[in-house]
């Protein structure tokens, strides 16, 4: 598990590896929180695949008891962008295309990045 630490205090816990298993926590999450507004089913998801926390002010207990509407909207919106910056990098692998070799090797080939990306 990697801490990272939190501007209002306290940690949250990413993990060393994404895995199916946090698809399969992504979904569920998703599942149990239709019905709830679009910005709590985003907190809710990020919550769902943190492999833990701590000490983070206003964040005690079991989220599914948690009153969202009385949580600290920037506090949870720092943890959705943390939690969903880092599965975006995590998921990113480089596009790997058959090279003109005869060997039948492959070789990567990097996006090509433009002025302002």
């Amino acid at each position: 598990m990697r801490k990272i630490d939190c501007p209002a205090g306290g940690w949250i816990g990413l993990p060393d590896e994404w895995f199916g298993e946090h698809a399969v926590r992504r979904e569920e999450a998703q599942r149990k929180s239709e019905g709830l507004p679009d910005v709590f089913q985003t907190w809710t998801i990020a919550l769902s695949l943190l492999e833990d926390w701590g000490g983070i002010p206003g964040l005690d207990g079991n989220p599914e008891n948690w009153d969202f509407s009385m949580k600290s909207w920037p506090l949870l919106n720092w943890i959705s962008k943390t939690v969903f910056a880092d599965l975006d990098v995590a998921l990113r692998f480089p596009k790997v295309w058959p090279g003109s070799s005869q060997d039948g090797s492959m070789k990567t080939i990097e996006p090509e990045m433009k002025p302002g990306d």
